[in-house]
C-alpha cells in the first residue's frame, strides 16, 4: 500500500513526522510519499491543484491523504473519494469538490468516514485506523454512507459572461509560472469557436496560446495549457508572478489579481491587441 501526504505544515516543525508516525502505527505500509508540505496555508484550492498535478502518476490502490485545514469544523470530519481505483481522504472542507474535474464527477464516489475528532492528532489517529481496516477488508468502504459531491467553489468564483471570463491564480510553481483556475475544456466551451485575447492585470494582451515555452523568445510573456489542461501564464526563463504582479488566490481576500479572457468574433475590433504570443519583459 502506498500512502501520500499533502499539507501546509512546512518542514521546520515535527508535524509531518508526527503524521507519519501515527500512520505507521495503524496502517500496513512502509511506503509514505510526500507530495508537498509547502501548500499555501489553509488553501484547499491550491492543495487540490497540487494533487491533481501528480494524481495520475501513482499506481492503483494508492491512498492520498490531505492534511489541509483539518479543523475546518469541530468535530473534525473526514470524507473518502474513490476515483480511478485510487482513494483520497480529506477533511469535509471543500477539498474534494475542487479536486474532481467535471468529466469525472459522475464516476467519483464519496463516502463519509466515521471520524469525529477534537484536534489534529485525533483526526490522524482515527483516519489511520480506518486505513488499516480498509487494507484488511476493502469492502468495508461500502458500509459507510455515500454522499453527493458538493459544487466546485473555484468554478463558482469564476466571473463568466457571454463575452469574457475572469479567473484567479490557482497555483504558482517554483519557477514563478502562474496556473489559473480554468481548464482547457471550459475555455473551449466558453470560446465556442470565437477568437480570444488574454488580458493581464497590467493590460498586457496575449492573443496566441502556444504549446511550449520555446515557442517564444527569451523573457517573453506566453500562455499555454499545461499537461493536465490548466491555463498557464509564464515568462520564458523568468518569474511571471514577480514580473506581472500576481498573487495566489486566497478566499475572502479584498483584492484579487485576476486574468481576463475576452472572446470576440472575427469582425470585431482588434486595435488594442498586440501581435504575437505576448510581450517582452
Amino acid at each position: 500500500m502506498v500512502i501520500t501526504l499533502l499539507s501546509d505544515f512546512g518542514l521546520q516543525d515535527s508535524y509531518v513526522a508526527q503524521a507519519k508516525g501515527i500512520l505507521l502505527q495503524h496502517s500496513y505500509t512502509d511506503h509514505i510519499i510526500d507530495i508537498s508540505h509547502s501548500v499555501s496555508p489553509f488553501s484547499v484550492s491550491n492543495a487540490s491543484y497540487i494533487l491533481k498535478d501528480c494524481f495520475n502518476n501513482f499506481p492503483k490502490k494508492t491512498i492520498h491523504l490531505s492534511l489541509i485545514n483539518i479543523l475546518h469544523q469541530l468535530p473534525a470530519q473526514a470524507l473518502m473519494l474513490e476515483l480511478n481505483d485510487q482513494w483520497v481522504i480529506a477533511a469535509d472542507n471543500g477539498f474534494l469538490p475542487m479536486f474532481v474535474e467535471d468529466k469525472d464527477r459522475e464516476k467519483a464516489l464519496v463516502y463519509k468516514l466515521p471520524v469525529a475528532a477534537g484536534n489534529y492528532y485525533e483526526w490522524i489517529e482515527q483516519v489511520a485506523a480506518i486505513i488499516g481496516q480498509l487494507y484488511s477488508n476493502p469492502q468495508l468502504l461500502r458500509s459507510y454512507p455515500a454522499i453527493t459531491l458538493a459544487p466546485n467553489e473555484m468554478q463558482m468564483n469564476l466571473n463568466i459572461t457571454h463575452q469574457s471570463v475572469e479567473c484567479n491564480v490557482l497555483h504558482i510553481d517554483i519557477y514563478g509560472n502562474l496556473i489559473f483556475a480554468i481548464h482547457r475544456d471550459l475555455f473551449e466551451t466558453l470560446r465556442n469557436g470565437r477568437n480570444y485575447k488574454l488580458r493581464l492585470r497590467d493590460n498586457t494582451v496575449i492573443d496566441t496560446i502556444v504549446e511550449n515555452y520555446t515557442d517564444v523568445g527569451q523573457s517573453t510573456v506566453l500562455a499555454r495549457f499545461n499537461h493536465i489542461g490548466y491555463l498557464e501564464v509564464a515568462v520564458r526563463e523568468d518569474a511571471a508572478s514577480t514580473l506581472l504582479g500576481y498573487n495566489l488566490f486566497k478566499k475572502d481576500q479584498v483584492f484579487y489579481t485576476t486574468l481576463k479572457i475576452e472572446f470576440y468574433d472575427h469582425q470585431d475590433s482588434k486595435n488594442d491587441i498586440q501581435t504575437g504570443s505576448g510581450t517582452g519583459i
